[in-house]
C-alpha cells in the first residue's frame, strides 16, 4: 500500500519487492526478500547508514543536458548557436524533484525548470580554484520521473519536454543509480550485453574509477552478480544507446550503472558539432531504465 512515512519517505511495497523516494525526489532503496539493492546516501541524513556516508554522496541524479564536464572556462556550452553556462552532468542535478502523486504501484515526480539561472553547488568563489560557473542556465523544460513497482521489477521513466516556445532543444540525457555491492569485490562481476556480452569485473572498475567511468559503447543491457552468493540485478534500458560504470573507491561498497545516450565527448565540447538528441518546442521523449533485483537463484 502507498504510504508517506513520519520520515517523509515516500514508499511502495509489492509482493516481496519495495522502494522507497527521499524528500529530494531520488530513489533511494530498492529491497527484494530483505535484501537492500540501492546506495542510500541521498536519505535523509539521520536515515544514512555508515556504508552510505563511505560512498558517492548521492544515491541517483539525472544527467541532462550534458554528460560529463564541459571543458571551456566557466562552463560555456554552446547549443544552436545560443550559449549556456553548465557545470558536470548539466543543470538537472541540480535542481531535485518534487512529488507530484503516490499510486498504488507508483510516484510521480516532476522537476520544473523555467529557464531562470541556477545556483552551481561546484562554483568557488575564489577564482584562482575553480572556473566553473556561478550560475546554470538552460531552455526552459520539464522532466517527470515515474518509479514504479510491479512486484516483479522497478521501472523507472524519464519523459522530457521541450518547454520553449520558439527554440528546439539538441541535449545528451543519461540516468546515474547508485547500487550497493552484493558482496565482496573479487565476486562482482558485470555481463553487459552489446553484439556478444562483454565481462567486466568490479575490480575493473575500481581501477578506471581513478580516472573517469567506464565507458561501454553499444550496450543498453547489463547483468550485474554476485558469483559467490548468486545476489544482483538485471538492467534493461530503452531509448539509451551506451553504458558507463564508476565507483568512489575500493572501500566504497557502490558501483553505478549509468544508461547515457551519448558517452562524453573527448574534448568537453557540447553542443554544437556533436551527436545528441533533439526535441521541438512542445515535443516531449521517454526514457526508461527497468531494474530486477535477484536474491540467490531468484533470477
Amino acid at each position: 500500500m502507498d504510504e508517506l512515512n513520519s520520515k517523509l519517505m515516500a514508499t511502495i511495497t509489492n509482493k516481496d519487492l519495495s522502494f522507497s523516494v527521499a524528500p529530494n525526489g531520488q530513489l533511494v532503496s530498492i529491497i527484494n526478500e530483505g535484501i537492500e539493492y540501492m546506495h542510500g546516501a541521498g536519505k535523509p541524513t539521520h536515515l544514512q547508514t555508515k556504508e552510505d556516508i563511505l560512498g558517492w554522496n548521492n544515491s541517483e541524479i539525472t544527467l541532462f543536458p550534458i554528460i560529463g564536464p564541459p571543458k571551456t572556462d566557466y562552463g560555456v556550452v554552446v547549443m544552436n548557436g545560443d550559449d549556456y553556462s553548465l557545470d558536470r552532468h548539466g543543470i538537472s542535478r541540480c535542481i531535485d524533484f518534487e512529488i507530484k502523486d503516490i499510486f498504488k504501484d507508483s510516484i510521480l515526480l516532476s522537476q520544473k525548470y523555467w529557464g531562470q539561472p541556477v545556483l552551481n553547488p561546484n562554483f568557488s568563489r575564489d577564482k584562482k580554484m575553480s572556473k566553473n560557473a556561478e550560475l546554470l542556465n538552460w531552455l526552459p523544460y520539464t522532466l517527470d520521473k515515474k518509479i514504479t513497482n510491479n512486484g516483479e521489477f522497478i521501472n523507472v521513466e524519464l519523459s522530457l519536454k521541450n518547454d520553449s516556445m520558439s527554440k528546439s532543444m539538441n541535449f545528451r540525457m543519461g540516468w546515474h543509480p547508485a547500487f550497493k555491492l552484493q558482496g565482496a569485490i573479487e565476486d562482482s562481476f558485470f555481463y553487459v550485453s552489446q553484439d556478444n556480452y562483454k565481462i567486466i569485473s568490479m575490480q575493473e572498475i575500481i581501477e578506471q574509477s581513478v580516472k573517469g567511468a567506464l565507458v561501454v559503447p553499444s550496450a543498453t543491457n547489463v547483468l550485474y552478480i554476485n558469483k559467490k552468493l548468486n545476489n544482483g540485478i538485471f538492467m534493461q534500458t530503452k531509448e539509451f544507446n551506451d553504458l558507463m560504470f564508476w565507483t568512489k573507491s575500493k572501500d566504497s561498497g557502490m558501483v553505478c550503472i549509468e544508461p547515457v545516450t551519448h558517452v562524453p565527448t573527448k574534448d568537453g565540447i557540447y553542443l554544437d558539432g556533436v551527436a545528441s538528441e533533439t526535441l521541438e518546442p512542445g515535443k516531449s521523449k521517454t526514457y526508461s531504465v527497468e531494474i530486477h533485483p535477484f536474491k540467490g537463484s531468484s533470477f
